[in-house]
């Protein structure tokens, strides 16, 4: 466990040395608005328009996002017809932002993979980012919405009552962040990508080891 919040530590390390801080472009990129490299809360219609209401599609609540989860798959399934109405909508690839005081500010965010029928639906809490592959790649997006000058400027946009605050949609989409050539982006991805890996490597070591520690303990006190 240790092993995998260096590698978290590294990571964050990484895009820092490469691209500095996002917000505050100290290395003098071009800026755009996220809402103009990256859309914002896509149409249900456009993501699922390939669907039937019988298909089987990935469900995430927002308990089941981790925090800081680079690439997520979601564990659940639903029938479309039984979430299309109330639910976020989000394709592969797509950029998950908690907006919701606590989540928001303990970093729920995640990358979303291996959907079925190539589309998820989940808590409507969600900010979702499609980025504008001509222009940035979701990694780095993932990386820019968990910086803390991003959190800070977020937080300060709060609406809503005590307890139940939300980050507004109209801040993501006029915030400014830096843009970085796109090779130096595809140049850090495939970097994340070999860290992720080794966290994967890691996860499956421990959840090995935790069974038998359990089967142990079983054979021993029961």
């Amino acid at each position: 466990k240790g092993q995998l919040n260096e590698l978290d530590n590294l990571a964050q390390s990484i895009f820092y040395n490469m691209f500095g801080d996002p917000i505050s472009n100290n290395f003098g990129w071009n800026v755009k608005r996220l809402g103009e490299v990256c859309t914002v809360n896509p149409s249900k219609k456009d993501t699922s328009r390939h669907l039937v209401c019988s298909d089987i599609i990935s469900f995430l609540p927002m308990e089941d996002l981790p925090i800081k989860a680079c690439y997520y798959s979601p564990s659940q399934q639903r029938l479309l017809s039984e979430v299309q109405s109330s639910y976020t909508c989000f394709a592969e690839n797509d950029i998950l932002l908690a907006k919701v005081t606590p989540c928001f500010e303990n970093g729920k965010v995640g990358i979303a993979t291996e959907l079925q029928n190539g589309v998820g639906y989940g808590s409507s809490e969600f900010i979702v980012l499609r980025p504008n592959l001509s222009d940035v790649i979701k990694e780095y997006i993932y990386y820019v919405v968990q910086d803390p000058t991003f959190k800070e400027r977020a937080c300060a946009q709060f609406t809503g009552t005590s307890g139940l605050r939300r980050v507004p949609r109209t801040f993501v989409e006029n915030c400014a962040v830096s843009m970085p050539p796109l090779s130096l982006q595809q140049e850090f991805s495939s970097k994340i990508e070999a860290i992720e890996q080794q966290k994967e490597l890691i996860k499956q070591s421990i959840a090995e080891t935790e069974t038998l520690f359990n089967s142990r303990m079983d054979y021993y006190f029961n």
